[in-house]
């Protein structure tokens, strides 16, 4: 990844939005995350990379759990030295608070690009349409077929493995 610049969308300055009101601290481990590891998507011998880690609540609570995990965050945890492949990658509630629907498809190219096994997805589904929220962020809500058809329209034919409303893996 160190040879090629990085995208624009990474540097945080340049976004519409205060995304990084989005990222909520967590006490306990991310319900799509919780999912992923019921169901054995999220192993120790894996390594795994969040992209989109917010505040990193999810990076810890997977290392607890003996989950090696590295997080990425363009706000809050900014070191794009691990932006590097890795067996699993997540990136969840990233593309439902981007605003500009081309970025969306480059973001999820981009995390798919850096996935050698599977990509953990989730998106907002408890609403509808999009728009700007009382405090200035902005939120896509996804029906779940929407989800599906955008993640087939941006990666082509891919297996995706639905595990609830807004939440899947996407297979290699």
């Amino acid at each position: 990844m160190a040879t090629q610049p990085l995208p624009e969308w990474l540097d945080c300055t340049r976004w519409k939005t205060p995304r990084w009101k989005c990222a909520i601290a967590r006490r306990t481990l991310s319900m799509p995350l919780r999912l992923a590891l019921k169901r054995g998507w999220l192993l120790p011998q894996h390594a795994t990379l969040d992209f989109g880690c917010g505040r990193g609540d999810d990076v810890k609570h997977l290392r607890d759990r003996n989950v090696p995990c590295v997080g990425f965050d363009p706000y809050w945890h900014n070191n794009t030295s691990e932006l590097q492949g890795s067996d699993t990658v997540i990136c969840i509630y990233v593309l439902n608070t981007i605003e500009d629907s081309t970025e969306r498809i480059q973001v999820l190219q981009f995390v798919w690009e850096l996935a050698r096994r599977s990509l953990i997805l989730a998106v907002r589904t408890d609403g509808k349409g999009e728009g700007t929220t009382s405090i200035g962020t902005f939120q896509k809500y996804y029906t779940r077929e929407e989800f599906q058809q955008f993640i087939v329209d941006s990666l082509g034919r891919v297996k995706i493995v639905p595990l609830r409303s807004g939440v899947a893996v996407v297979q290699r």
